[in-house]
């Protein structure tokens, strides 16, 4: 096992134990700012400066090139409260398990006839999808081993440019200042993904690697006024560091919803222009922010106190991918926003001016 794992294991018990990071590790994590105080630098910053750390070689957290699946039937070994990175293309949907991608961090595939980019960063908590097209090329991608903002540091293999997993944007090499396009994912547990992708594949614990993928490494690492582990550059103190949040950006504006304060329920809103549905299940980890237009009519979404999502004008039934499964609307889909569902502080850092919304 690699020296960085080790490394990341025992920070993880630590946190599980409740014992002081800073005092396992003997390092001044991070400088807190408040939310008053803005970045130094808005740009990109190089490498070589504090803030990357160089951790552990280049793909000692192994990428999957040619991941293997199975029927969501055959995934018997998922429980359903066991949390996955769930994305969906042209009807072809795909399950990534966080305990298999606490290990490996980086998926390439092709789904639904696109080439996708599967990412899940443990010290983020940041499960992202991008596209692997970038400008008519399409690109495979690999793990630097370093870390930035206390954040995966991703490489291309074509010209070997780092990529800033939760900003998307590449750091340093040919390409810098190149961005990814973000594609719509949730984060949610097993079975509220099941319930609305039957058909779902499930990434296959057949990686090629001896791993322990009944066990979570990172456990008891989310706890939110805990401080995240590696040096970052600022700490937005509007919410507390690790509050897990959906961050949208559209039209320019970036907003974060904690889905500990929608818990339960739905929200209209407006971002960027355009008016947008947001559905939370804190219960299910989940939360998903849709285009609230079928048809370029606008819809209003309420909950029940069942729990049952419908819309005021047809009182057509919903569920919570953003699907007509009763009512005058049946069949009918809404079209999800690209989202990031990560902690707050890595939203923020990322998004130095983003609002919040829900409160």
């Amino acid at each position: 096992m690699a020296r960085g794992r080790r490394r990341l294991i025992g920070i993880a018990v630590a946190t599980a134990l409740g014992l002081s990071i800073t005092s396992v590790l003997g390092i001044n994590l991070f400088n807190s700012r408040n939310s008053n105080t803005s970045r130094q630098d808005q740009g990109i910053i190089p490498l070589n400066e504090p803030r990357i750390i160089p951790d552990v070689p280049k793909d000692a957290i192994p990428p999957l090139y040619s991941p293997k699946y199975i029927s969501a039937a055959e995934a018997v070994w998922l429980r359903p409260n066991d949390l996955i990175l769930g994305y969906e293309n042209n009807g072809d949907a795909r399950a990534y398990p966080l305990l298999i991608l606490n290990w490996h961090e980086i998926v390439n595939d092709n789904i639904g006839a696109k080439d996708v980019l599967v990412t899940y960063c443990p010290l983020c908590r940041s499960g992202i999808v991008f596209d692997r097209d970038i400008d008519g090329n399409i690109h495979s991608f690999g793990n630097t081993g370093a870390l930035y903002e206390s954040a995966m540091v991703m490489y291309d293999r074509e010209t070997n440019s780092y990529w800033w997993q939760v900003g998307g944007i590449s750091i340093k090499g040919p390409l810098e200042g190149k961005q990814l396009k973000l594609l719509p994912s949730v984060i949610s547990t097993w079975e509220e993904w099941l319930v609305n992708h039957p058909r779902s594949l499930v990434l296959s614990r057949e990686t090629g690697y001896a791993r322990d993928y009944n066990s979570d490494t990172f456990a008891g690492y989310n706890r939110k006024n805990s401080p995240p582990v590696w040096p970052v550059s600022s700490l937005d103190d509007r919410l507390p560091p690790k509050e897990i949040v959906v961050g949208v950006l559209i039209n320019g504006q970036a907003r974060a919803y904690p889905i500990s304060v929608l818990r339960d329920s739905v929200l209209m809103d407006d971002v960027g222009g355009l008016r947008v549905l947001v559905i939370s299940r804190e219960s299910s980890s989940y939360a998903a922010v849709f285009d609230a237009r079928i048809d370029e009519e606008i819809l209003d979404f309420k909950m029940d106190d069942d729990g049952k999502i419908y819309d005021k004008e047809t009182g057509s039934v919903w569920n919570t991918a953003g699907a007509a499964i009763e009512g005058p609307l049946k069949g009918k889909r809404l079209v999800q926003i690209p989202n990031a569902n990560e902690f707050w502080f890595a939203w923020a850092l990322a998004h130095p001016d983003t609002d919040i919304g829900g409160i």
